[in-house]
């Protein structure tokens, strides 16, 4: 099973998106779940995670921010999700290598869909 943590400062979506999904159904648990991405990293130094979900924009530290930090880490698959469509985090977002990047509000489909793909990358590894 793949360890994911999830981020968003809003602490409902967090609780939604960790609480509501099917994770164990498709090979995922939640090892964490943070409405900081600064807490979300210190996490990560202590703990190893196969993936991360992050909104883009936070007021610690935006989703793009943490996607290029974590690009020292080449075995996690970064997925963020907003509610914006702007072009800008986009193409920061394939700069950063990131997975996916998902609109707001995430329906199952495409969450479903974003995690199939997720997993069958890390299968490949």
């Amino acid at each position: 099973m793949y360890k994911l943590i999830i981020i968003d400062d809003e602490e409902k979506i967090v609780d939604g998106l960790g609480r509501l999904f099917p994770w164990e159904q498709i090979g995922f648990e939640v090892a964490g779940m943070f409405v900081s991405a600064r807490e979300a990293l210190a996490f990560l130094e202590d703990h190893p995670v196969d993936v991360v979900m992050s909104d883009v924009q936070m007021p610690d530290m935006g989703g793009i921010e943490l996607s290029r930090q974590l690009m020292e880490n080449p075995d996690i698959q970064v997925v963020l999700f907003s509610s914006h469509k702007d072009f800008d985090y986009f193409r920061a977002a394939i700069q950063n290598k990131v997975c996916d990047f998902l609109l707001k509000p995430i329906d199952y489909p495409m969450l479903l869909g974003c995690m199939e793909k997720v997993k069958k990358e890390l299968d490949g590894k």
